[in-house]
């Protein structure tokens, strides 16, 4: 995992405290939360929820770099009825929920689980990783806006190893090899998210990437060649300014809860306010 909750402190402190919270309020959610391979998972997709809509957590990112998080807010809801509804934006239960969440910031269990299982975009990463204190290191020859290094750039059009052997390394091979050791790296390949672990470097030149697969509770780790057209990289740098900063917003996010919860908006919500209604209070 690119957060690296087993050596990050910060990281496992803000997953450890949605994952109780998930706990305590979603109480239909135990049989995934009770699954490592899946809590993690619910958790920082509640914290993207709940950042999406935070008025304090886009003013601090706009504050801390205006060209990188300006408006990202808009387009991350936006992204999220595409991915959940279809291009068309769709009608049903999804739809429905995701019409009270954009109005009142309600998350309901099955909107938790249905975000949960879709591909992120690039701008949603951005966000998560943000609120964790990861700032997107940009490769300077990004073309489509992402910031992202094409794994084709990598190998600067050089053939295969037995057939070419270039002298000099290309730019994007340049860069990934500077920034490897400074950066977490997140690989979007076949639509899946992973963290590249290591790199194979023979004679001066990259000529593999190894990562590893989310969908595996074992840490397996999978090649992959610079010649794979369809892989792009994307480069996170750990922040102390922004982790400090974000923290104590992601910490404000999840201790505010209980207002959100009086308003109905999760199941464990629900239940208090019948018992109150009962009560009369």
């Amino acid at each position: 995992m690119i957060l690296k909750p087993g050596s990050v402190p910060n990281s496992k402190i803000l997953l450890d405290a949605a994952s109780e919270l998930l706990d305590r309020e979603y109480p239909g959610l135990k049989p995934s939360l009770d699954r490592v391979g899946t809590r993690y998972q619910l958790a920082t997709t509640y914290l993207l929820l709940r950042a999406a809509r935070s008025e304090a957590i886009q003013e601090a990112l706009s504050k801390y770099d205006l060209a990188v998080y300006e408006d990202i807010q808009p387009v991350i809801l936006y992204e999220m009825r595409v991915r959940l509804c279809g291009k068309r934006g769709g009608g049903g239960p999804i739809a429905d929920m995701l019409d009270a969440y954009t109005e009142t910031g309600g998350i309901t269990a099955k909107l938790l689980e249905a975000y949960a299982t879709v591909v992120k975009s690039n701008v949603e990463v951005k966000m998560l990783m943000a609120l964790f204190g990861y700032r997107q290191v940009v490769f300077p020859g990004s073309e489509d806006g992402t910031g992202a290094l094409p794994m084709v750039a990598v190998t600067g059009g050089r053939g295969a190893k037995e057939r070419l052997k270039p002298k000099g390394s290309s730019t994007g091979e340049a860069f990934l090899t500077d920034h490897f050791d400074r950066c977490g790296i997140l690989v979007l390949k076949d639509a899946h998210w992973s963290a590249v672990k290591s790199l194979f470097i023979e004679d001066g030149h990259v000529w593999a990437l190894f990562f590893l697969d989310p969908g595996l509770p074992r840490n397996k780790e999978f090649r992959l060649d610079p010649w794979d057209s369809r892989a792009r990289l994307y480069f996170f740098k750990r922040e102390p300014g922004l982790e400090k900063t974000m923290a104590g917003l992601v910490h404000g996010l999840l201790e505010g809860h209980e207002a959100v919860v009086n308003g109905g908006t999760t199941p464990a919500a629900k239940e208090k306010k019948e018992d109150r209604d009962l009560k009369g209070d």
